[in-house]
């Protein structure tokens, strides 16, 4: 790679070296160029530059354009002057013969001819070569600077440090950035060699003119012939053709090795930018390679905090359980007697061996957690290697493969070998735990052998003891059982004579059998004592039967501990013999308590010796040694420990066998003076608890009986009394009955109401009830308390009879006594008998006595209540019509005033929305003029149902005509039948049916509304009531039946005549027709309620409230009904006033309602036609300083040296482009002006017919508007003016002066609409105009209208206003280009004058 690179870079170099000589070199001549006359000769007095070589002339150029920069208008100058100012050669006028001046002339013709030919071809050279050298030039800076750049890009990865930050993506987009480079400069070669191919082109084209015209003027002249001409042309033409080719070949050759050169870097930077993304990528796969062998080297890694967290749990929980261990192995020391057995140091081996074995289980737990957070080590190093590998990966440094190999390589080695070395610490941390468990679980073993030995000869000695004290314990029991079959016996026969005292009749009998259970006793203390000595002589014999047992432990333990000699075991020899002498010495005095014991039993005894010291003696021969020592320190310790104790243990056993002996002897020394102490009363006890028992029994038998003899006479006489005692609280409960109904009698003509009646009846009624079940209950309730008491009395006579009971049944009762005391119970009974038989006779008559009492009292209050409920009940139910008519009424009147205050509030809110729209503010609510628009039609609906609830529109002058005209049901006021009808309906009625009478009504007691009196004369004729001439007989209430059919017969009845009256009521909706309809049928149910209640048959009424008749009755109702229709009357008046008055403000509100809605057009049109024209002045601005900007360019390129005729091409195409450019410049003008117009044109138009939306928008919705003119007016009070203001008035209207207000609401009218020719008069298409009429003309419309007309005059200012501006501007432009016009003009002709021959005469 790097010798790839090093030979790029040399051929790169001399690639460049080539280039730039190329370029710098002259070219050189071939074939007859190179050795004739050049292609543009050489004239100083024309130009410095030097001829034929465009590398030359390029240099010449430069430096010409290098001191032009310095000081332009200088050197300008200085050109103007090298130029000839005579390009005309003059003619030699100094010849004198004809012929040679011909000739002459023609040859300097010919030969000026020649060298114009020549130095107008260096001219074309001149103007050419500079072309192609600057096109040269311009595309090697190009290509510098592509290449500068390639290498500025390369040069940011050169080093490995910044390499290493690019990311893939960057150096693909490095790479893209240079091939684009490349190809742009393969494009900058192409395009070189395009402008070069056309430069020569034209070059060629300007010569083959050139040559033309010289051939021609060569043959004109004639110095030579055609032949010569011919060749003289041809020779030219052949070294210009030289000339093209060579510029030809050497344009392919430059372009050629240029695009070669292209093709070589390319394939270069590809090599460097691949060798550069190799050791990007080698970087990042080194770098990811340290990264993780770091991380492995990492604390997280060598000392893993989980490996260290768990191996230092392990060693705590180890440490503990080892010290727990030890612990329990060192509780050895509590395994000694007399607290340890077999059991007990087996327990404790399993509680060593159970530590042992939690040991092992938590070591292994450990072990295994150690595995597994090493595996959970390596999973995540290889997780991590693997992120990694795949951030590799995704940067794009390695394919899966590679990541594969690196991993396999580089990382999987590193994660082995730790866990290579993980899993050894593990394995050498097991062997050596498994070795340390294998030395303490032998040396446990040999230590529980000891103990257990130990324990077996300790549990030995134990179980050997306890069956001596056995033995001691069945000789105890075999002499108690014999003394107590001795007690046994004397104790029954003392039971016998005992019972016989409890069965005696008599006080001579009791007393024999007293002293003979008193002989028996003495008896049985007598045999206490010989209990006593037996027992103690069987007890003195326990301590020589311990004393051998404990000589024979002592041998084997000291044996099974090693210190066993043959000296102890002659001194022991003989305590045996003295042992088996005291043993045949207690079985001689048992003889007579217990049987002896089996021979053959110290023979096994002494054999389980004789092997278990064999045991013992094996054991000791071949008992290992300990690996520890400090199990063999323990045994030591626990030898120790059992020697001491043996020595404890003889002094413990003698004291505790003689203690022992002590307290048994101490204790059977209590147990016989416990008996004595307990025998020793019995006598007395004896005494006490059967004799003077059984002698207080038979005195008491006789002392029960009086007691209850004399008990039932004492109920007997308190139930009497008891009888007595409830037939006087009955008279009382009686009289107070009577006074109760007295006093309701006298309250009936003070109640008023039907309820109060009627609760009063209740009253008296539940009082009857009360009373009456008061005295049964009481009766009842005695007559059971009697019952229950004397049969409890003859079942305490039963009950007490059977208590007699005698010996044989359990009691204590002779058959004598017996039957006397049953004589004395018959004669309690017969007392019961005849005080149940008199109680019960008098306690019939009592009963019916108070019943008929309390019946004839509640029968007169019955028949006096009657009277006053009917009279109470008729008051009531005209109260409650009348009641009910006012509800009515102000239930109506509620929903008037709610209908009312509905339309108020809206149209308050309808002011809130005009306020927010019309005066905006921060703390109001914004709000637009469509808002407040689609407001008002639902005040117009309100208004609707207002006016047609009230009923007070205005009928129109012919037909009548509905408010409301979709709803054919409504009717208006004059459609509604008159209430008077129905008032002289009922009139008609009364006075077929009335007699002469005078009313006799109170109206106190009938009148609900008090706040104004009843009016004596009322408004209708049909409330007075015309007297006739002959006075007719009163029809009062009181006659007979025969008048009260009469009357129905020829009036008809009571439900036919309310029909009748029902007839004349519709269904109405309006406020005053509601009202009456109400008061008919309030005045149709009173009638039929009074007519009811008259033509019933009763006596005078109770109450001074009610008429004597009916019409009387009728009369005083019918003027509270028209009172009542007097006041709704004004209260309609009132509603039709501030309806007049809500009309008014809501017509004010109005006139604000269209400023805002034509404002709002306005403002939103000049809006948008501000935005429109500002994008289109904006637009032109830009055309406008693009044409200055033209303009500026053309002045700067004519300049004076466009003025010589070399430059008369430049000097056109400067002027072409200028009339293109005033061309351009009115083209802007035109469309700028076409566009702002029709833009105006277009909105104005629009905004014309928003107007005309609006308009009949408003007109149709204030055609809908009520004013005050369209309701009627009502009831106003007639206002006083003075009398000058009177006389005034009547002077005018006899002179035909009156002087009327205007109508609000009037004859619809025309409405025209606004055209397009009000607003651009010279503009519109057509001048036709649009009209609609009203149905309706109100102030509200004349406000629409005169906003409308203000609203389009504004609109149409502004538009003059832009239209001026627009025709100012247009004039304004065209002066200006027409000035600058003549400006150029007289430029251009001044430059073209400067070169103009001078013509001298």
């Amino acid at each position: 790679s790097s010798g790839i690179n090093a030979e790029y870079g040399e051929f790169r170099a001399d690639a460049e070296v080539k280039f730039m000589n190329t370029l710098s070199k002259p070219k050189k001549m071939t074939g007859v160029r190179a050795g004739r006359i050049p292609l543009v000769r050489t004239r100083e007095k024309t130009s410095g530059w030097p001829a034929g070589n465009p590398t030359d002339i390029k240099h010449a150029l430069d430096t010409d354009h290098y001191e032009m920069a310095e000081d332009e208008p200088y050197y300008a100058s200085k050109e103007v002057e090298r130029l000839e100012d005579n390009l005309v050669a003059r003619p030699n006028d100094k010849k004198s013969d004809i012929i040679e001046r011909i000739t002459e002339s023609r040859k300097q013709r010919h030969k000026n001819a020649l060298e114009n030919l020549h130095e107008e071809l260096g001219h074309l050279n001149k103007a050419v070569d500079p072309q192609v050298a600057s096109e040269l030039e311009s595309t090697k800076e190009q290509i510098s600077w592509i290449l500068s750049e390639i290498q500025i890009l390369f040069s940011g990865i050169e080093q490995n440090d910044i390499l290493y930050t690019y990311p893939l993506k960057r150096l693909q987009v490095l790479w893209e950035d240079v091939v684009t480079l490349l190809q742009k400069r393969s494009t900058k070669i192409s395009d070189l060699r395009e402008q070069l191919t056309k430069t020569e082109k034209q070059r060629r084209d300007q010569i083959s003119e050139l040559f033309k015209h010289y051939s021609a003027l060569f043959h004109e002249i004639a110095f030579l012939n055609t032949d010569a001409i011919n060749l003289l042309m041809d020779l030219e033409v052949h070294n210009s053709n030289q000339l093209l080719l060579s510029n030809h070949k050497l344009y392919a050759n430059l372009i050629s090795q240029s695009q070669l050169e292209n093709v070589v870097r390319l394939r270069g930077y590809r090599i460097k930018w691949e060798e550069r993304v190799a050791t990007w990528r080698d970087l990042h796969s080194q770098q990811t390679i340290d990264k993780f062998t770091n991380f492995m080297k990492t604390p997280a890694i060598t000392n893993c905090p989980d490996i260290s967290n768990i191996k230092d749990m392990m060693k705590c929980e180890l440490n503990g359980l080892i010290e727990r261990r030890w612990g329990k192995v060192q509780g050895a020391h509590d395994l000694k007697p007399p607290t340890f057995t077999t059991k007990t140091v087996l327990r404790w081996y399993e509680e060593v061996c159970e530590l042992s074995l939690t040991l092992e289980n938590t070591n292994r737990k450990y072990i295994s957690k150690l595995s597994a957070v090493g595996d959970k080590v390596l999973l995540d190093c290889e997780n991590v290697a693997d992120r990694m590998l795949e951030t590799l990966q995704l940067e794009g440094v390695c394919s899966d493969a590679e990541a594969q190999d690196l991993k396999e390589t580089h990382i999987m080695p590193l994660i082995q070998d730790w866990g290579a070395k993980h899993k050894e610490s593990l394995l050498v941390m097991g062997e050596e735990f498994s070795d340390q468990a294998a030395k303490f679980k032998s040396n446990v073993h040999l230590l529980y052998d000891f103990q257990n030995k130990a324990a077996e000869i300790w549990t030995e000695y134990g179980a050997r003891v306890t069956a001596k004290n056995n033995e001691l314990a069945a000789l105890v029991k075999k002499c108690r059982l014999k003394h107590d079959e001795i007690n046994q016996q004397l104790e029954s026969s003392l039971d016998m004579v005992m019972d016989k005292m409890r069965q005696d009749t008599n006080d001579i009998e009791l007393k024999r059998h007293l002293d003979k259970a008193t002989e028996a006793l003495d008896e049985i203390a007598a045999s206490y004592s010989h209990f006593k000595k037996d027992m103690a002589d069987v007890i003195k014999t326990y301590p020589d039967m311990i004393t051998g047992e404990l000589l024979g432990y002592s041998v084997k333990i000291r044996k099974h501990l090693g210190c066993y000699t043959e000296e102890e075991k002659e001194s022991e020899e003989k305590p045996e013999e003295e042992k088996e002498g005291a043993e045949n010495a207690v079985t001689v005095q048992g003889e007579e308590i217990s049987d002896p014991p089996p021979p053959e039993e110290p023979t096994e005894q002494k054999s389980d010796e004789n092997a278990f010291m064999t045991e013992i003696g094996e054991v000791v021969a071949e008992k290992p040694s300990y690996t520890d020592d400090r199990f063999g320190s323990l045994e030591e310790g626990l030898t120790v420990v059992y020697l001491e104790h043996l020595d404890l243990l003889t002094d413990d056993v003698t004291q505790q066998s003689e203690q022992t002996v002590e307290e048994k002897l101490c204790e059977l020394k209590s147990e016989v003076e416990l008996r004595h102490h307990i025998h020793k009363p019995r006598a007395t006890r004896m005494r006490l608890d059967i004799y003077n028992v059984r002698l207080n029994e038979l005195k008491n038998h006789e002392e029960r009986v009086k007691q209850h003899g004399a008990g039932v006479t004492l109920e007997i006489s308190t139930l009497r009394n008891e009888f007595k005692k409830l037939g006087a609280e009955h008279d009382v409960k009686g009289k107070k009955f009577k006074k109760l109904v007295e006093d309701c009698e006298t309250s009936l003509t003070r109640l008023e109401k039907t309820a109060h009646l009627q609760s009063l009846q209740a009253k008296v009624t539940t009082a009857y009830d009360d009373h009456m079940n008061m005295i049964k209950l009481e009766l009842s309730s005695f007559r059971n308390k009697m019952e229950v008491k004397l049969n409890d009395l003859r079942e305490s006579n039963q009950h007490f009879g059977l208590a007699f009971k005698p010996f044989a049944e359990g009691g204590n009762f002779g058959p004598d006594e017996i039957e006397t005391y049953r004589k004395k119970l018959e004669k309690c009974n017969l007392k019961i008998d005849n005080c149940e038989t008199y109680i019960l006779t008098e306690l019939d008559g009592m009963e019916s006595k108070c019943l008929d009492a309390a019946v004839e009292m509640t029968n007169s209050f019955d028949a006096k209540l009657k009277m006053h409920i009917l009279d109470v009940a008729f008051l009531e139910k005209i109260n409650s019509w009348m009641s009910n008519c006012q509800v009515r009424i102000k239930t109506e009147v509620a929903a008037c005033n709610m209908m009312s205050k509905n339309l108020k509030t809206k149209i308050e809110g309808l002011r809130k929305l005009i306020d927010s729209c019309a005066r905006p503010h921060p703390d109001k609510p914004p709000v637009k003029p469509e808002e407040v628009l689609a407001a008002i039609p639902d005040v117009y609906n309100l208004f609707q149902q207002r006016i047609l609830y009230l009923d007070c529109a205005k009928p129109p002058p012919k037909s009548t005509v509905l408010i409301n005209p979709e709803n054919p049901m409504l009717q208006s006021r004059e459609s509604i039948q008159d209430f008077q009808g129905v008032v002289n309906l009922t009139k008609n009625i009364l006075t077929m049916s009335r007699k002469a009478s005078v009313p006799s009504m109170d109206s106190e007691s009938v009148t609900m509304d008090k706040r104004k009196p009843v009016i004596a004369e009322p408004m209708y004729d049909w409330f007075i009531s015309k007297q006739e001439a002959a006075p007719k007989p009163t029809s009062k209430r009181g006659k007979s039946r025969v008048e009260t059919a009469e009357r129905t017969k020829r009036l008809g009845s009571a439900s036919s005549r309310s029909s009748m009256i029902s007839v004349v009521l519709s269904d109405v909706q309006s406020f005053m027709p509601i009202i009456k309809k109400i008061l008919q049928e309030t005045q149709g149910a009173l009638f039929v309620s009074s007519e009811a209640y008259y033509s019933q048959y009763q006596g005078p009424p109770s109450r001074s409230g009610i008429a004597d008749t009916l019409e009387g009755c009728m009369e005083e109702l019918n003027k509270r009904l028209n009172n009542y229709y007097l006041q709704t009357q004004e209260f309609y008046n009132k509603c039709i006033q501030d309806l007049r008055g809500v009309l008014s403000d809501v017509l004010q509100l109005h006139l604000e309602v269209p400023p805002l809605l034509y404002e709002e057009i306005l403002e939103k049109y000049v809006t948008e036609v501000s935005q429109k024209t500002n994008l289109i002045k904006h637009q032109f601005d830009q055309n406008k300083v693009k044409i200055a900007d033209l303009r500026e360019s053309n002045k700067q390129q004519l300049k004076p040296i466009l003025g010589h005729p070399n430059r008369e091409v430049d000097l056109n195409n400067l002027c072409r482009k200028e009339e293109d450019r005033a061309m351009e410049s009115g083209d802007v003008l035109n469309e700028y002006y076409n566009e702002l117009t029709n833009t105006e044109r277009t909105l104005a138009q629009a905004f014309i017919e928003s107007i005309n939306i609006c308009t009949e928008r408003l007109m149709n919705l204030f055609d809908q508007l009520i004013t005050t003119d369209d309701v009627i007016l009502g009831t106003v009070a007639e206002e006083k003016l003075p009398t000058t203001v009177l006389l005034k008035r009547e002077l005018r209207s006899k002179q035909g002066d009156t002087l009327s207000t205007p109508a609000l609401s009037q004859e619809g009218r025309k409405v025209k609409l606004v055209r397009l020719a009000d607003i651009a008069v010279e503009r519109t298409a057509s001048s036709k105009s649009d009209n609609f009429k009203t149905s309706k003309f109100t102030p509200v419309h004349e406000e629409a209208l005169s906003s409308m007309s203000k609203v389009c005059g504004e609109y149409k200012e502004r538009f003059v206003v832009i239209m001026e501006e627009l025709e100012k501007l247009s004039v304004k432009w065209t002066a200006n280009e027409e000035r600058w016009k003549k400006q150029w003009v007289a430029s251009v002709h001044h430059v073209r004058n400067l070169y103009k021959p001078v013509n001298i005469s």
